[in-house]
């Protein structure tokens, strides 16, 4: 089973490919699905050295990459999904790994506190932040 190692990138890969107008509610669905049932084998790599180690191949920076883009593609759900609870459920999560100091940081630097705080405060914010542009022939 490949999904736990993919749990991040699949909702990259779904959200992009429905901008471009080539994805497929329900592919993104399984992608938010899929983030949230297998967020373990993510947290498996958060804050750890070396990248991209078996068995999945994850690196520790894509951890708060990977909530940003699931909650990215919760808000591109069709509003007749669970979007609701979704958001919920991607609030809680995300804010259950935040620092003592209020941050994130998915690395073992204190240098990259504000790329995992960027992810992770874009992230919360999503449910208000304009949709990304899609793809267009004009």
């Amino acid at each position: 089973d490949k999904k736990p190692g993919s749990a991040g990138r699949m909702c990259v890969t779904e959200a992009t490919l429905t901008l471009a107008g080539r994805g497929d509610p329900d592919r993104l669905l399984d992608a938010v699905k899929t983030f949230f049932e297998h967020h373990d084998a993510l947290k498996v790599r958060k804050a750890k050295n070396n990248t991209h180690i078996p068995p999945y191949g994850v690196a520790p920076y894509y951890f708060m990459y990977a909530h940003y883009y699931a909650a990215q593609a919760i808000e591109l759900l069709p509003a007749s999904t669970e979007r609701s609870a979704l958001r919920t459920r991607m609030v809680q999560l995300t804010l259950a790994e935040q620092n003592e100091g209020g941050g994130w940081n998915d690395r073992v630097f204190p240098r990259s506190i504000n790329f995992g705080t960027a992810f992770g405060m874009s992230a919360l914010l999503m449910p208000g932040l304009d949709t990304p542009a899609r793809w267009s022939e004009d």
